[in-house]
């Protein structure tokens, strides 16, 4: 079940009080200024949540998809795209590869697939970073601006429409709260 146009505080409510969601992800696109080999350049980041690759499975041509267990310290983990990694970076090994976005390290700890379309259809990022890197990367996203799309594995035996009735009584609650903004 996709949801367009969620904020990160919809996103954790929702995770941490929707019953009948076994899994909720999040995704949400941004433009991150680069250091490359070739120069500055603006490339197209997708900030994921932290389980968001055990449930959308993507291509690893090297190394191995952004799992919860990845911490954001000194250097940000990221994945790269396959074009993105043979075009800017010549196939280098992940160690030698570590772009600098927004002024942030990064340190590659794999590369997705060309073949990869993800949820989203056929916007190609050249990176993905966690979602909690966000505030690291100096990103100007408030808690409750809407930029990211939800995407939800329902419990078995949950409905479409017993989904929708626990995410709307849990995002009205939200709107209530906030003044009707949410």
């Amino acid at each position: 079940y996709p949801f367009d146009n969620a904020s990160r505080e919809m996103f954790d409510t929702l995770r941490a009080k929707a019953s009948t969601l076994d899994t909720l992800v999040a995704e949400g696109r941004m433009p991150l200024s680069a250091a490359t080999p070739a120069g500055p350049e603006q490339v197209w980041g997708l900030g994921v949540s932290a389980d968001y690759f055990s449930v959308v499975q993507a291509p690893m041509v090297a190394g191995r998809p952004l799992s919860p267990t990845d911490t954001v310290t000194e250097a940000i983990p990221i994945l790269i795209s396959e074009r993105y990694w043979r075009t800017r970076w010549n196939a280098a090994g992940l160690s030698s590869v570590h772009p600098v976005l927004n002024g942030q390290s990064t340190a590659v700890i794999g590369v997705v697939g060309d073949t990869f379309q993800g949820p989203g259809g056929i916007f190609e990022p050249h990176l993905w970073f966690p979602l909690d890197a966000s505030t690291t990367l100096r990103l100007s996203v408030a808690p409750d601006d809407t930029w990211l799309t939800l995407l939800a594995q329902p419990k078995a035996g949950a409905t479409p429409a017993h989904v929708a009735a626990d995410a709307q009584g849990l995002v009205a609650g939200m709107a209530a709260a906030a003044g009707g903004t949410e």
